[in-house]
């Protein structure tokens, strides 16, 4: 599409030129249908007669390390797995996974935290330990039947830190795994040319779980964080996930509705880092300029709830059904027959019991009932009179 195409590449362009004076030389651009699979826009660099900064080498199916990208992908897979909804707790403490010892980005922990915040918050911790429950081995061929193209090495050999940027990924690849999540968790194969036949298709998510990915990560909270200098911008709505790679070599995102995914990755051809390439700065602007530019009026569609989701009341501590002496409870979805339904184990014989490793760091640095009081991004249902 010449005209989608042609604002892709304007967004990059000008990006480039913000960051040029920090090391940033190189970047990408990719714009899905998501209903069809048509490749709407590929731009492989923000100038192609530019070799100096390699511009005819195609960004888009260059391998990169994909930083926290693939965060979403475990946390899907482990709702459908029953092990957690939106406000199920997490631990975010520092823990020490086969010899592998972790940190976040902030190089802070969090305590007890539940899943739309470690996801919103890109916890690198919470999302080590998803996929250790979901099984690694899992979790790797899961991200094969997403088309990850580079995988192609035993999951032993990417370990756990896969969902946190230990593989190599192409922009291409990446953003065609976001349009399962947009098209209700069906994989097709992307198709660059118009007389290319449509590939087989393949159920990968339940809709129920993609949905709820889907409304974690586009949150009326995380809009501003897209526009970037763009202050009096209206962004329509869009569900949208950054990385970084270790060392600052790469910025991406990846941001998607119904009817788009636009995949942006930025970096140096040579693999030269710069402090200016986190993703979210870096390479956020570059997808909400491209998606206010696709709806100027801000009138994108969003997607419907399943029928498969219920909503329940649910401790605020743990994010589970609650217990007679929860004191305070959300509104939180879950799968039926699916999601747990283990009634809370945090409150019980008049206090609070929480997991000894969590308990532990919660006393060492201070951290009280935190939980009930953050913003979960779900409604209060109410707080119960009279509990313990």
């Amino acid at each position: 599409d010449l005209s989608i195409q042609q604002l892709a590449e304007s967004a990059l362009q000008r990006r480039i030129e913000e960051l040029s004076p920090f090391g940033v030389s190189g970047g990408a651009v990719v714009v899905i249908d998501v209903r069809s699979g048509e490749l709407r826009a590929m731009v492989g660099s923000p100038d192609f007669w530019n070799a100096s900064a390699a511009g005819q080498v195609n960004g888009t199916v260059s391998s990169r390390s994909p930083g926290s990208t693939l965060k979403p992908f475990a946390y899907a897979a482990a709702m459908d797995q029953g092990l957690c909804t939106p406000a199920t707790m997490l631990a975010d403490i520092p823990m020490r996974f086969a010899g592998y010892d972790p940190q976040n980005y902030s190089l802070e922990y969090m305590g007890p935290v539940s899943v739309r915040q470690a996801l919103v918050q890109s916890l690198n911790i919470p999302a080590l330990e998803c996929v250790e429950q979901i099984g690694l081995e899992s979790f790797v061929a899961q991200l094969r039947r997403l088309g990850f193209s580079t995988l192609d090495r035993p999951a032993s050999h990417y370990g756990l830190g896969i969902v946190v940027g230990s593989s190599e990924m192409t922009l291409l690849d990446l953003s065609n795994a976001y349009a399962c999540l947009a098209r209700n968790g069906v994989w097709q194969p992307v198709r660059v040319l118009a007389d290319e036949p449509a590939g087989e298709s393949r159920t990968v998510y339940s809709a129920e779980a993609a949905y709820m990915m889907a409304d974690i990560l586009g949150g009326d909270e995380r809009s501003a964080d897209l526009v970037g200098h763009m202050a009096d911008a209206v962004l329509p709505r869009v569900a949208w996930k950054t990385g970084t790679s270790s060392g600052h070599r790469d910025a991406w995102t990846v941001a998607y509705n119904p009817e788009y995914v636009v995949g942006v990755w930025l970096g140096n051809p040579d693999g030269s880092p710069s402090d200016a390439l986190v993703g979210g700065s870096a390479a956020g602007p570059v997808a909400g300029d491209i998606f206010r530019r696709l709806y100027p009026a801000g009138d994108s569609p969003w997607f419907a709830m399943p029928d498969g989701i219920e909503t329940r009341a649910v401790c605020a501590c743990s994010g589970l059904p609650p217990s007679q002496e929860c004191s305070t409870l959300l509104a939180d979805m879950h799968i039926p027959r699916i999601s747990p339904t283990q009634p809370c184990a945090i409150h019980r014989d008049g206090g609070e019991h929480w997991p000894a490793e969590l308990q532990a760091f919660m006393e060492r640095n201070g951290v009280g009932d935190a939980v009930a009081a953050r913003d979960e991004g779900v409604d209060v249902v109410h707080p119960r009179v009279g509990a313990g």
